[in-house]
C-alpha cells in the first residue's frame, strides 16, 4: 500500500521555485538567516476533485495573518492520512547536516473528527519510498488561524528534486484552510535547537498547579478507604506481631483498553505478548469493531466472526478482564449492515425497522449475556440519527428497554463524542444534555453517560474538563470515558496529558472508568518492556494508585492501612504459620479476621 500512497494526489506534482515567501505578522516571523526553497503555495497548486476530497484556492478573509489567499483542502471520508492532500515537489538538494524550518497557518473550516479539531500532518519527505523525513509534525488546530512551526536537519543526502513538501489531511473527513507555508534551509551546521518549534500545552500542566492539590484530595476521599485486618488463632485470641501484606489485585475504579478478537486469541507471538500483558496492565477491555452490527452478521469478512469473539470473551471473563460491549445501535445506515442499507429511502416501512432493530438487540445480547458487564446501547446520536428520523425518537428509549430486558445485570451506556474533548460548549454539549433527560424521563434504564475522549493536539485543561464533569454528573448516571487518544506526535505532550486526563477522573465522584482507544502495544514494545506512555500510566495506576503495603500487627491482632478500592489478596505470616485471604475493599468495608492455622 505505501508503494502506492502518493500516486494518486489531488493534485499533480509540481516544482517549488526558490523565491521569497510570503510576510506575515511580526510575532509569526522566522529567525533571520534563512533561505527561502518555496514560493507562494496557492499559486503553484491547481485546483481539482475526486471521490476522496477537494482542493480550492480560496480568499483567506479578514482574519487570515498576513496572506490573502489559502489553501482549502477537503477530505470527503475518514481513512489513511495520504488519502487527502497535497504533494508539491522541492528542486533543492538537501545536505546532511542542514537545518531546515517548516511553518504554515492553519485553521479548521469543518470536521467530524471527535476531538472537533482539523487534523494535519505537513512535512518534507522523499517524494517515493522509502519516504524518508526531513521535517514536519502532525497536529491539530481549531478554527481560528494557529501558527505552526516544524524544525529538522538532514540526516543525509537528498538529491535535487528528490523531496516533496506534503499536506495530508485524510484522518478524518474535514475541511481545512492553510496559508502562508514557509520552508526555509538555515545551512549545514546551525543549531536547530534555535529554530522555532510548536508544541502543543495546556493551561494547568505546570507540575504545581492548584488543580493537582484538590484532585488529590478527591482521590483520598473518593478512592480510598481504610483496610482492616484482624488476626486471630485457632483459639479466638489475637495474634500479634503477625506479618500482613495487602496487595491490591484490581482496582473498583476501571482502567480500560481496546482490541480486537482475532489478533487477542493468535497463536503467534503478537498475540501471546497481548494476552499476557493486557491483564497486567489494564482490568477492563473493549472490542473496537468485533461486536459492531455489520462484522457481526458478516459483512467485513473472515477477519471477523462470532466464534473468534466468543472464545476472546470467554479468554475476558477467565482472566477477570472487567468487558464492554460495544455498540448495540449505531443508528445511521451508513454504520448498518448491507441489508439494511437496502431498507433506505422514501418507502421504508418504520415498522418494520424498528423489528430488525430489536432483532439485533435480541442477538447480541443474546450471545453475550453473562461475558459483557457494560454496553454501549446507542452511540453517536447527534451525528447518526437516520433510525430516529425514520421511527420517532422514542425508539431510542425502545433500545434501551429492550436491552435491559435482555440483560438484567448489565449496566446501559450512551455514547457520544466531542464532549468532554472540547475546549469551549457547544450545540452538541446541549444536545447531548437533552437527549440523556429525554431518555431518562421516557423511562430508558440509562446507567452510563459514556464520554468517548478521542482530544487533539490543542486540549481543554483539566480545569474545563472537571467543569464538564459536573454538568453531566448532576443528571444522575455514572460517567466513563470510553475511547481515550491523544492526536499529535508530541510524546511528552501525550505523557502529560494522559497522565492529567486520567488524574482528573479519577478525582471525581461521578466518574466508574477509563478506557482508551489504544491498544496494548501504545503502551508494551515488542520485547514486553513499556514504551514511555506505558511508563507514565503504570507510574500513576500500579505505583501511585496501587495499594501493596506490609504491616505488622499489635497486641490486639490488629492492623490498618489506607488502600485504594478495589480486590485485595492479604498474606499472613508468622514463623511457619500462614493464611491467605481475599477482600473486596469498599468504603464501608468492615475489618477482615484472619485466622492463622
Amino acid at each position: 500500500m505505501a508503494a502506492l500512497a502518493h500516486e494518486w494526489m489531488l493534485v499533480g506534482l509540481v516544482c517549488l521555485t526558490a523565491v521569497c515567501g510570503m510576510a506575515h505578522a511580526q510575532e509569526a516571523a522566522a529567525p533571520p538567516g534563512g533561505t527561502p526553497l518555496m514560493a507562494d503555495l496557492p499559486a503553484l497548486v491547481r485546483p481539482s476533485e475526486d471521490e476522496r476530497g477537494r482542493v480550492e484556492i480560496v480568499q483567506a478573509g479578514p482574519g487570515a495573518p498576513g496572506f490573502e489567499r489559502a489553501l482549502r483542502m477537503t477530505s470527503a471520508r475518514a481513512g489513511a492520512e495520504w488519502e487527502a492532500g497535497v504533494v508539491v515537489r522541492v528542486p533543492h538538494e538537501f545536505r546532511e547536516g542542514e537545518a531546515l524550518l517548516l511553518g504554515l497557518w492553519a485553521r479548521t473550516v469543518s470536521t467530524r473528527n471527535e476531538s472537533q479539531q482539523g487534523i494535519l500532518n505537513f512535512h518534507v519527505a522523499q517524494g517515493e519510498a522509502p519516504w524518508r523525513q526531513v521535517v514536519g509534525m502532525k497536529t491539530s488546530f481549531t478554527d481560528q488561524w494557529q501558527r505552526l512551526w516544524a524544525r529538522g536537519v538532514c540526516r543525509r543526502d537528498f538529491g535535487d528534486d528528490e523531496m516533496a513538501l506534503k499536506l495530508f489531511i485524510g484522518d478524518a473527513e474535514q475541511v481545512i484552510e492553510v496559508g502562508g507555508v514557509e520552508l526555509l534551509s538555515y545551512g549545514v551546521g546551525y543549531d536547530a535547537e534555535r529554530l522555532p518549534r510548536t508544541r502543543p500545552t495546556y493551561a494547568g500542566r505546570e507540575p504545581d498547579a492548584a488543580w493537582r492539590v484538590e484532585a488529590g484530595e478527591r482521590i483520598r476521599e473518593l478512592r480510598t478507604a481504610p483496610l482492616r485486618v484482624q488476626v486471630i488463632g485457632r483459639d479466638g485470641r489475637p495474634v500479634g506481631g503477625a506479618e500482613v501484606r495487602a496487595e491490591l489485585l484490581r482496582h473498583a475504579f476501571d482502567f480500560g483498553v481496546q482490541t480486537t478478537s482475532r489478533r487477542l486469541m493468535a497463536d503467534d507471538a503478537e498475540g501471546r505478548l497481548l494476552r499476557q500483558k493486557l491483564p497486567e496492565l489494564f482490568n477492563a477491555a473493549t472490542f473496537g469493531n468485533d461486536l459492531k452490527w455489520e462484522p457481526w452478521v458478516g459483512d467485513w469478512g473472515s477477519n471477523f466472526g462470532r466464534d473468534v469473539t466468543m472464545d476472546a470473551l470467554r479468554w475476558m471473563r477467565a482472566n477477570g478482564i472487567r468487558f464492554r460491549g460495544h455498540c448495540m445501535v449505531w443508528p445511521s445506515f451508513r454504520f448498518m449492515p448491507q441489508f439494511m442499507k437496502e431498507k433506505e429511502g422514501a418507502d421504508a416501512d418504520p415498522a418494520a425497522l424498528r423489528s430488525l432493530v430489536l432483532s439485533r438487540v435480541d442477538s447480541v445480547a443474546g450471545w453475550t449475556a453473562g461475558y459483557v458487564e457494560e454496553w454501549d446501547v446507542i452511540n453517536e446520536p447527534y451525528d447518526n440519527h437516520d433510525l430516529m428520523d425514520m421511527c420517532g425518537r422514542d425508539v431510542m428509549v425502545e433500545w434501551f428497554q429492550r436491552a435491559r430486558e435482555r440483560l438484567p445485570e448489565a449496566r446501559l451506556t450512551l455514547n457520544e463524542y466531542a464532549i468532554l474533548t472540547a475546549v469551549a460548549d457547544t450545540p452538541k454539549h446541549d444536545f447531548y444534555e437533552e437527549t440523556i433527560r429525554y431518555l431518562l424521563d421516557g423511562g430508558a434504564p440509562l446507567d452510563v453517560i459514556g464520554l468517548q475522549g478521542h482530544f487533539g493536539a490543542f486540549v481543554p485543561s483539566p480545569m474545563r474538563m472537571l467543569r464538564v464533569l459536573d454538568r453531566y454528573g448532576r443528571l444522575g448516571p455514572k460517567m466513563r470515558v470510553t475511547e481515550f487518544t491523544v492526536g499529535g506526535d508530541d510524546e511528552e505532550f501525550t505523557c502529560d496529558f494522559t497522565r492529567d486526563a486520567l488524574t482528573v477522573l479519577y478525582s471525581h465522584p461521578d466518574v466508574i472508568g477509563w478506557q482508551t482507544w489504544w491498544g496494548v502495544d501504545r503502551f508494551v514494545n515488542e520485547d514486553g518492556s513499556l514504551t514511555p506512555l506505558g511508563r507514565t500510566y503504570c507510574d500513576l495506576v500500579h505505583r501511585e494508585w496501587k495499594t501493596d503495603e506490609t504491616l505488622v500487627t499489635d497486641a490486639a491482632g490488629e492492623c490498618a492501612v489506607r488502600g485504594h478500592l478495589g480486590r485485595y489478596r492479604i498474606t499472613v505470616r508468622l514463623q511457619e504459620r500462614a493464611e491467605e485471604a481475599y477482600l473486596d475493599l469498599r468504603k464501608d468495608a468492615e475489618p477482615l479476621i484472619v485466622t492463622l492455622p
